[in-house]
């Protein structure tokens, strides 16, 4: 996922904790509102939208520390940057010996490919 997708999955569990409609966020976002009832059905988001939720109500903070709280839960759905030259591989469970090379290899491949160097 982009990191316009992940700005647009946060700005949509910020707005869905305020009780806005899908169709309003929808809009807002630009996504659909199918897009939304997908992220809305995944446990971390519907977690982190619950979790925003819980801290908006609780009221007793000041506004730096309300932004700082709601972006510490949202933060949690964007995935950490992976370091330059770093490459990572899905090895399903069971793979043979022969599968997991090609995997890294077609990884490694791809890797020299996009950035020119691994």
């Amino acid at each position: 996922m982009s990191m316009t997708d992940q700005r647009k999955k946060s700005q949509a569990a910020l707005l869905l904790a305020s009780s806005a409609s899908y169709r309003e966020i929808a809009e807002q976002v630009g996504v659909s509102t199918g897009t939304l009832r997908t992220w809305r059905r995944q446990p971390e988001f519907a977690a982190a939208v619950e979790e925003v939720r819980q801290i908006m109500r609780a009221g007793g903070r000041t506004g730096p520390e309300l932004h700082a709280a709601v972006s510490e839960v949202l933060d949690r759905l964007t995935p950490p940057v992976r370091p330059p030259g770093t490459v990572s591989v899905s090895i399903p469970a069971g793979a043979s010996p022969a599968r997991k090379r090609r995997l890294v290899a077609r990884a490694l491949a791809r890797a020299m490919v996009d950035g020119g160097q691994v």
